[in-house]
């Protein structure tokens, strides 16, 4: 729950010092953005592994979120069984959601956890982290976007056969503003 906290707390601005209440304070969170995700189906497709500009925290208020965080493996021997290989790209933010320069960069294995999240159960990220997420039918997350840090994420792309595999896309359908 610390991490929680920190996260939000680090949000807030514009202070009132004892707001109705002697040792009362209240803030606004005014930094960062809270959004509402919600998911009317069973989440199938595999999301790009990738990070994010921002540091992050999740409530799950309702439905059931697997989050799968990934993890660079070392370039020994002793881990050639484990993982995969993946093309790591950087990708630039050039303003606007969807809206990417993406520039391969390297050649890694890659491993991953899952952790499962239902109804009342937190998670969160920092900026640096690479994960995948899936949202299960009727599921519904109060996510507090904390300040940008970076501009500059990652993803990563199958890499199979000594070629890139570029899963990475952007249709035409997704970031539809209402």
């Amino acid at each position: 729950m610390k991490k929680h906290i920190e996260n939000i707390l680090a949000m807030t601005g514009s202070k009132v010092l004892n707001y109705g209440i002697a040792g009362v304070d209240s803030s606004l969170v005014n930094k960062g953005l809270v959004r509402v995700f919600e998911c009317s189906r069973e989440h199938q497709e595999a999301v790009t592994p990738h990070s994010h500009k921002f540091d992050f925290s999740c409530l799950v208020l309702e439905g059931k979120v697997r989050n799968r965080i990934w993890t660079e493996l070392p370039t020994t021997s002793a881990f050639d069984d484990e993982g995969d290989l993946f093309m790591v790209s950087d990708l630039k933010y050039l303003g606007d959601m969807g809206k990417y320069e993406k520039t391969p960069n390297s050649v890694s294995k890659f491993t991953y956890d899952d952790d499962i999240y239902t109804a009342g159960d937190w998670y969160s990220m920092t900026y640096d982290q690479i994960h995948s997420i899936y949202f299960g039918r009727n599921t519904k997350v109060l996510f507090f976007e904390g300040e940008t840090i970076t501009n500059d994420t990652i993803i990563l792309d199958p890499y199979v056969n000594g070629k890139h595999v570029p899963t990475f896309d952007i249709k035409p359908w997704m970031f539809e503003k209402v």
